[in-house]
């Protein structure tokens, strides 16, 4: 049974809530999930003093957002709250001051970054980070007058990454740490193959949708001023893909370091190649696929395949045979009975997630 823990903004619990009506769960790897719950008006006065939202069965904790009563079609009254997943706090810190990262891991970056704003300085009670040292890509970066969350969005999408930030009830910390994602193909051996497809009973109502807004060529113009200004490009473009260039003006990083020394050319260029991968990612070929997962079938959520993972998905009908990453889960419980959706897909910079294959 999915139990609700009504909290308030210290964690503390409040309420314990099982009999809502109605419950909606969108997990995302990228970015940051979503929630809405129905549920009876007797919750009105807990809710008022409530802060979070914490599920048995799940790692996102939700932030209360929104909280409406309202009457259903029968005159009953009942309550609807939304709200958005904890890695939404990200954005209660403002990046003011110039960051200088030189060949660092990304989890190196994006918890150094949630270290220095919520940890160090401008104190967040509970938070803490937590390393895997996984990762082995050096990456150079200025980092200024942002959201913590903004920017570790933007490098989500770069990078093929996701940043959880997960509540952890047993020890009361808000853990944050970075993931990649189970690589769950016929491509390796290390981890057991997930291949989703109505064919074998697994998903159904399949539906697709691509979209194109790409460009694959950028010049970046850092600091200087005409002929003296710092220009580099970056091209990610395929073989045979059309020219579609991009200019990117990023003044905003600066050849001089926080002491005042003029930063290395061969220091300064790897920032610049990186803003221009940065800005390349947010114009680029979309494809998702949605599906119903079918929770009877041997595929079992959590237990074979998890958000973020990437599997094998094959749809003869509408011409697909790929590996896709998991993108996002959506869960809806609606009076007792449970759908689970499964979005998979999301193309960016070199299409590295979909690999198109001979069908078998």
């Amino acid at each position: 049974m999915v139990e609700l823990l009504i909290m308030n903004e210290e964690f503390e619990i409040l309420s314990v809530m099982d009999d809502f009506s109605s419950l909606a769960w969108g997990s995302k790897f990228f970015g940051v999930g979503e929630f809405q719950i129905e549920c009876p008006i007797r919750y009105m006065g807990v809710l008022n003093r409530a802060q979070y939202i914490f599920r048995n069965d799940e790692e996102d904790t939700g932030v209360i957002e929104y909280i409406n009563p309202q009457k259903d079609e029968l005159g009953s009254w009942n309550i609807v709250i939304k709200g958005k997943f904890l890695k939404s706090l990200l954005y209660d810190r403002a990046i003011n001051e110039t960051m200088y990262f030189q060949n660092k891991t990304i989890e190196e970056i994006m918890l150094t970054m949630i270290s220095h704003h919520f940890i160090t300085n401008k104190t967040f009670k509970k938070f803490e980070v937590k390393y895997s040292n996984k990762f082995t890509e050096r990456l150079s970066m200025q980092v200024t007058g942002v959201s913590v969350l903004e920017k570790i969005l933007q490098l989500e999408e770069e990078q093929k990454v996701s940043c959880k930030v997960v509540y952890d009830y047993l020890r009361d910390k808000i853990v944050c740490s970075v993931v990649a994602g189970v690589d769950r193909t016929s491509n390796q051996n290390d981890n057991n193959w997930v291949v989703f497809s109505e064919d074998r009973e697994n998903i159904y109502d399949v539906s697709y949708s691509k979209t194109k807004t790409f460009k694959n060529f950028a010049y970046v113009a850092g600091a200087g001023e005409g002929k003296d200004r710092i220009v580099t490009t970056v091209d990610i473009r395929k073989a045979g893909e059309p020219l579609k260039e991009l200019y990117v003006d990023a003044r905003d990083l600066q050849d001089i370091d926080d002491k005042g020394n003029k930063i290395p050319m061969e220091k300064y260029l790897p920032t610049l190649i990186q803003r221009g991968k940065e800005k390349l990612s947010e114009y680029t070929v979309i494809e998702e696929l949605e599906a119903k997962a079918n929770l009877d079938s041997v595929l079992k959520y959590k237990i074979d395949y998890n958000l973020g993972d990437i599997v094998e998905f094959i749809d003869n009908e509408i011409g697909v045979n790929a590996a896709l990453r998991i993108v996002a889960i959506n869960e809806e419980i609606e009076d007792g009975k449970r759908e689970l959706a499964i979005v998979f897909g999301k193309e960016r910079l070199t299409l590295k997630d979909v690999i198109k294959r001979e069908v078998m």
